[in-house]
């Protein structure tokens, strides 16, 4: 080769190498800015069968058919079965569950509430017949989801092989959907129905879809068996755990709502329900087990303390701010109004500032973060400084970096010092691509509530159609021991002004008695100034403590729910008394009673040792009720039902209500008598 064209190969080759050097240059720098981000793996499913306290309430599924419906990995043929725990823990309170092959004559001894779910009801043993028919007997009720051929003599209904989906409800018995159920009476309903292919007399409607009778109700001596052509397991959890796509991954359905990929109201199964004042689930769920309560007798727990006829809770996300945002909680403070605060694991969080909101009396928990967009992120700044991130590289350059999960989030940020709950809400609000992997990742953490459920800038509202706690399911479709507890505005961005949190308190105070959980960011100040956003964030908590609402906390709430859950209740019914054994730990317990029993008034309620009680009158969205705050931590009452000229009634003890400036009426909000002061 001449040498001028080994000269200029030399050169070719020098500039080719400059060329390279200079493109890997810029991919580190490129990666560097941008680093190539590594997910935490999505746990395996945690779900399992529950036992509560020593309740009355059974929940009956079928676990193999539960798990080999979720293996179709198709939302629309999952198997929603334990879906019916939420419903009994927040109705009731304590009870167990139970597989369908166990229910026998012994498996509901003392049951006054036997609920067999549409995964046990398809088919059933002589000896599951049996039970049910026990617990009738006994004076209770069996709720029969979808029933099969099998339980035909106690339904007194046969329901076509193959269900449908869609519809609207259109009437509900002793429910009044123009007052409480917008938008109940205009969503298409996301789960199946099962037309009736034939009705035996005696057999009367109670719920009707789209005209249709869709539940009924037909009594058996001095029990009932209420049976559903409905699947009610599966429409509790689209509405309270969302919708999914068909094959459970979560995408963002409502685009220009927010910034980020997937969002949790992304989950929301209708798009009326992005401005939700009803929550439509709770409504449902209150309405269909007064209607069973007053019919049997059945007690229940109260889900608040002290015959509080709801909650209240403020929470603020810190966003990286450090020290700074703890303004709130100290102000907060001095009302005697405590807040829960979520703190994002960054180089803001320092031992001075976790002291400050420990100071300040004020709960902390873990604001968990997720992929964001770019520059919505604080960039992570590499082991030992940020909780976030574990960075990978070399010298200044970290081409890689792995999202810490919420295990170790929460360690590092436990590590900074302070008492740090088990309670989180995701950063931005962020979700999964995977339905169930992030609730399952923070129960796997130890989180016991997260309330990342909820409106972001433009909603507002019961957009998951509840305001009480909630047990998720798995992937597999059974219930986590994490509980959801969604919240209902952030800011007045999404119109949630004054008016309309007044609104949501007052018709909690009156009757749809939630946990109404407001968020206020502390530099919302900065970023959107508002004088009216000011002073609706300073009288809340006076206007909450005015109508009667517990002020709380998020890790309180979910401590009195495990209470609650874990507590004792039983009952039996002779004659026109109602007898009541009950354990409340440490106290603080209050019983609900139908005010009516087959038709006929409560007329006293007399304590163990104690004499007559007294109790308050409420109303449950249109359902009167009668709550009774009982003075010890565990005993026994007797509820006497009759009308005042009867014999029995005569011979009973003269109740005692308290005055009725304590009474909870059924109060619309803005007439300025609210009750439960």
């Amino acid at each position: 080769m001449s040498p001028r064209r080994s000269r200029l190969c030399a050169s070719l080759a020098a500039l080719a190498c400059f060329a390279v050097t200079a493109g890997a240059l810029c991919l580190l720098y490129r990666l560097d800015q941008h680093p190539y981000l590594v997910l935490p793996d999505v746990p395996p499913p945690a779900g399992a069968l529950v036992q509560a306290g020593d309740g009355e309430t059974v929940v009956v599924v079928d676990s193999d058919r539960i798990r080999a419906a979720a293996a179709l990995e198709d939302y629309h043929q999952r198997d929603s079965s334990a879906a019916w725990w939420n419903w009994a823990t927040q109705e009731v309170g304590p009870g167990r569950m139970i597989e369908a092959k166990a229910l026998s004559l012994q498996a509901v001894s003392g049951t006054r509430l036997l609920i067999v779910t549409r995964s046990a009801c398809r088919d059933a043993a002589d000896r599951a017949v049996q039970a049910a028919r026990a617990v009738m007997a006994a004076g209770g009720a069996v709720i029969l989801e979808t029933p099969g051929s099998a339980w035909t003599s106690l339904a007194g209904l046969q329901l076509a092989p193959k269900g449908e989906t869609g519809g609207r409800i259109t009437k509900a018995r002793d429910l009044d959907l123009d007052r409480f159920g917008t938008p109940l009476a205009g969503l298409e309903l996301p789960s199946r129905r099962w037309r009736v292919v034939r009705r035996e007399p005696g057999v009367t409607p109670l719920l009707w879809i789209d005209g249709q009778p869709a539940a009924f109700l037909r009594r058996h001596g001095a029990g009932i068996a209420v049976s559903l052509a409905v699947d009610l397991g599966h429409l509790w959890q689209t509405w309270q755990q969302g919708l999914p796509d068909p094959d459970l991954q979560v995408r963002n359905r409502y685009p220009h709502r927010h910034s980020l990929p997937v969002e949790t109201n992304d989950l929301v199964a209708d798009r009326s329900l992005l401005t939700a004042e009803t929550p439509v689930a709770d409504l449902l769920e209150d309405w269909l087990f007064r209607i069973v309560a007053r019919e049997v007798g059945l007690p229940g727990w109260w889900a608040y303390p002290s015959a509080a006829p709801g909650g209240f809770v403020m929470t603020h996300d810190e966003e990286g701010m450090g020290p700074r945002a703890a303004w709130m909680a100290e102000a907060e403070a001095d009302w005697g109004c405590p807040s829960t605060n979520f703190i994002v694991p960054s180089p803001g969080a320092t031992r001075e500032a976790l002291a400050r909101y420990q100071k300040a009396g004020a709960a902390v928990g873990l604001h968990y973060v997720l992929p964001a967009p770019d520059g919505q992120d604080y960039p992570g700044s590499g082991a030992g400084t940020d909780g976030r991130y574990r960075m990978y590289g070399f010298w200044r350059i970290h081409p890689v970096r792995r999202l810490l999960d919420p295990a170790e989030q929460l360690a590092w940020l436990e590590a900074q010092g302070g008492n740090v709950a088990a309670v989180s809400r995701t950063h931005f609000l962020a979700w999964s691509r995977a339905y169930t992997g992030l609730f399952q990742a923070l129960e796997q953490a130890g989180i016991r509530l997260d309330s990342s459920y909820g409106p972001d800038i433009q909603d507002q509202g019961f957009l998951f159609g509840t305001g009480r706690p909630f047990r998720p399911l798995d992937a597999r479709g059974l219930p986590l021991s994490i509980q959801e507890l969604p919240f209902v505005s952030a800011e007045d961005l999404g119109g949630a002004d004054r008016g309309f949190l007044q609104r949501l308190m007052a018709r909690s105070a009156a009757h749809a008695h939630q946990v109404t959980v407001v968020l206020f960011h502390p530099n919302a100040f900065r970023w959107h100034p508002s004088v009216s956003n000011y002073f609706t964030w300073k009288k809340l908590c006076e206007e909450a403590r005015e109508m009667g609402l517990w002020l709380t906390t998020l890790p309180a709430v979910d401590t009195f729910a495990r209470a609650r859950e874990q507590a004792s209740l039983k009952s039996a019914v002779t004659a026109d008394t109602l007898s009541v054994s009950y354990a409340f730990a440490d106290g603080g317990g209050t019983l609900v009673l139908p005010a009516t029993w087959r038709g006929a008034p409560l007329l006293s309620v007399v304590q163990a040792g104690a004499g007559t009680l007294e109790y308050r009158t409420a109303d449950v969205f249109g359902f009167s009720v009668v709550l009774v705050p009982v003075p010890a931590v565990e005993g026994s009452l007797v509820a006497q039902y009759g009308h005042p000229g009867d014999a029995s009634a005569a011979s009973a003890v003269p109740p005692r209500v308290r005055p009725d400036e304590l009474r909870l009426e059924n109060r619309e909000p803005g007439d300025g008598r609210l009750g439960g002061r």
